[in-house]
């Protein structure tokens, strides 16, 4: 029986091939988005051992900025580099089920 991977993330030079950093606090990552708006990273990490995520990495500095909870099987992520709006598709039910009984996208924003 196979045991669920650590959560386990890794920023790599795509020229050298080299490992910049090791981020132990976001994995099972379907998706990664870099935003040129903000110079960030965000992943869409589904898989999460506790729960589905987006995760946040600065990309300059290479280290973890934070997690936000999103619902079951959030994927996909993609951000609007103009004004750094983070779109997620949320399946129906949590913060979807007021919304609509289909599912929803997930917008947020830093305050």
């Amino acid at each position: 029986m196979r045991g669920p991977f650590p959560p386990n993330e890794y920023v790599i030079d795509g020229t050298s091939g080299k490992i910049l950093a090791t981020i132990t606090n976001v994995g099972g990552v379907d998706e990664t988005w870099y935003n040129a708006g903000d110079n960030r990273y965000y992943l869409a990490a589904r898989d999460m051992p506790n729960g589905p995520v987006m995760g946040v990495i600065d990309a300059k500095t290479n280290t973890w900025l934070q997690k936000v909870v999103t619902n079951s099987n959030s994927h996909s992520i993609a951000v609007d580099s103009g004004n750094n709006h983070v779109f997620v598709p949320l399946q129906t039910g949590g913060i979807c089920a007021t919304q609509s009984a289909n599912g929803c996208v997930g917008v947020y924003a830093q305050q």
